[in-house]
Parts: C-alpha cells; sequence; structure tokens
C-alpha cells in the first residue's frame, strides 16, 4: 500500500504507507549543494525523496536514482511519471555490482546504517537498515569510481561509525 506526500513546493511523492517517512531524505537533499545541470547519482535511492528534494527545492540537472529493491524504484517511478520528471531515470541495481561509462558530478546516498550486529526481523527493515551485501567499503570504492574528478559526495551515516566511514573515505581517495 502506498501513499502520496506533498513537498513544500507541490510535487508529489509516493511513499510505502507501511513505511514511517524519515527525516534522513530530506536532511541529505537539504545539504547537498546541486547546481545547474549536474548529472546527479544517489545510491540506495529506494523511493528516492532525497533527490527528489533536491528538485522540489529547484534543481533541475539530471539524476539516475540507484537501489536494487525493484519495490522501493517502482515508487520512484509512480513519482517521476505523476510529476513528469524526465530528467530523472531508474536503474534497478545493487552498488557493488554498478557500473557506468558515465562519470556523475555528485553522488547522494543514505545507504543502510547498521552492521550485521543490530539485525531487524522484518525482511523490508533489514534491507534498508542494514548494510547485508553492501559494506561501507564498497560503497566509497564505487562511489569514488563513478564520480568526476572534483565530484562531490554526500552521505549520511549513523555518526557511531564515523571514525570507520572516514578511514573507508581515506582510502579511496576522498577528502572530508
Amino acid at each position: 500500500m502506498e501513499q502520496c506526500l506533498q513537498l513544500k513546493n507541490g510535487l508529489k511523492l509516493f511513499v510505502e504507507s507501511t513505511e514511517q517517512p524519515s527525516i534522513v531524505p530530506w536532511l541529505l537533499g537539504s545539504f547537498a549543494s546541486l547546481k545547474g545541470n549536474q548529472n546527479v547519482l544517489e545510491f540506495c535511492a529506494g523511493n528516492g525523496a532525497a533527490s527528489l528534494w533536491c528538485v522540489d527545492n529547484g534543481f533541475r540537472g539530471n539524476i539516475l536514482l540507484l537501489d536494487q529493491r525493484a519495490n522501493a524504484l517502482q515508487l520512484a517511478e509512480k513519482t517521476i511519471d505523476q510529476n513528469h520528471l524526465s530528467a530523472i531515470k531508474t536503474i534497478c541495481s545493487s552498488v557493488e555490482t554498478f557500473r557506468s561509462s558515465e562519470k556523475f558530478d555528485c553522488i547522494l546516498c543514505n545507504p543502510p546504517f547498521f552492521s550485521e550486529s543490530f539485525i531487524s526481523k522484518d525482511d523490508d527493515l533489514r534491507a534498508i537498515r542494514h548494510e547485508g551485501g553492501l559494506t561501507l567499503d564498497e560503497l566509497c570504492m564505487s562511489s569514488a569510481m563513478s564520480l568526476k574528478q572534483k565530484g562531490h559526495f554526500y552521505l549520511c551515516h549513523t555518526p557511531s561509525r564515523l571514525s570507520e566511514i572516514i578511514l573507508s573515505l581515506d582510502k579511496n581517495k576522498f577528502e572530508i
């Protein structure tokens, strides 16, 4: 079951009614400094809420939403269709297997936060909250391979893993 949320500037966003809308995509979308007609990739996009928040705030570049959960991307596609957003595309793939000849100006990512030590019993919650097959190192490596030189990687993550995040970013030649 799905519900439709109206964003502040009129964009309609479709979300799963069983999920409580999280503040995290709004924070990520508000923090990201997207300009002009940049090419943006959103890893672990789900329904695309972070990117769609940027669009609702005036961003008009190209966006590719990537998630391995087809049901989440169906909600993103419904939002894209209902709002006539032809500059947004979706691809169903895991981050660690995604390869593109195109390099992106920005990558947004709200990945699963928790390592395997905190496992949700619900399958849907486990998919969006726990690392599973995607590790932090794989995420940073895939981001480094997908970004243009001097591109920006916006990551929203839990502070409890900050030291691990810094090490992984450094290992993949990112500057904080």
